[in-house]
């Protein structure tokens, strides 16, 4: 979960992850569509995002189509999300005991 949360802190990785989740692309339609990230910087940000399991690739010929891997997503999010959760009654339940 360390790694999905220092990916989502990224602003330009989440751009990604958005476009993303709209619908699948490949790698210089991203470029172009998020003209902030270079074709090697989107290469680096599509890598991490296999490796962390986010995304398949299709491969069609010479072409790369990036997909989002939603049950992953899901997975990830429901992580942070119950991580979240203890974290705020660990913080709540020591604001009770301190007063």
């Amino acid at each position: 979960m360390d790694k999905f949360i220092l990916f989502i802190s990224d602003q330009k990785k989440l751009l990604v992850l958005r476009e993303l989740i709209l619908a699948e692309s490949e790698v210089m339609v991203l470029v172009r569509k998020i003209k902030t990230i270079s074709q090697p910087g989107m290469s680096i940000i599509l890598k991490e995002m296999r490796d962390l399991g986010l995304v398949k690739v299709k491969i069609d010929g010479k072409k790369r189509i990036y997909k989002i891997e939603r049950e992953m997503l899901n997975k990830k999010i429901c992580e942070m999300k119950n991580f979240l959760s203890e974290f705020e009654e660990k913080i709540v339940d020591e604001i009770i005991i301190r007063r």
